[in-house]
């Protein structure tokens, strides 16, 4: 399935590196830390909510999860959407640091665009302007099997 979105004012945007299929934005600088990313269209499997929330899960599985939100529907969106989200605590490089999580997943014909939110604890706040805007951007333009971008 093909998308289109529009990029929010300011974010990087880079391709996933190969093999992987996807786009990369990253926040701004002088913002909070904060990455979205676009992946690849995904298989149906259960409703919105529970596969956002089967998401979450196997996304959060690297860090211990200090706090979740259950899937919920994105409202005001072109396309139906759910998203769920947890506040984690992960390690890299002996470094440990909480990282805020969102999970979002939105309907096409027969398949789901996955976005995930990758930031400091209040990157979701202070983006989250941005991220709505992004969302209501993102249109589906062509058949099953095409790529993202």
């Amino acid at each position: 399935m093909r998308y289109r979105f529009e990029p929010p004012p300011g974010w990087r945007e880079r391709p996933f590196p190969p093999p992987q299929r996807g786009v990369y934005l990253t926040a701004p600088p002088d913002t909070p830390r904060a990455s979205i990313l676009l992946m690849d269209a995904i298989q149906p499997v259960g409703t919105l909510e529970e596969q956002a929330d089967d998401s979450l899960r196997r996304g959060c599985s690297d860090a211990q999860t200090v706090t979740a939100v259950a899937a919920a529907p994105l409202v005001g969106h072109p396309l139906p959407g759910a998203a769920a989200r947890a506040l984690v605590r992960a390690t890299w490089d002996g470094r440990t640091r909480d990282e805020i999580r969102l999970f979002a997943l939105f309907e096409g014909l027969g398949e789901r665009l996955p976005i995930v939110f990758l930031g400091d604890p209040d990157a979701l706040a202070f983006h989250a302007a941005a991220l709505h805007a992004l969302f209501a951007s993102i249109e589906w333009t062509g058949a099953s099997g095409d790529s993202l971008y």
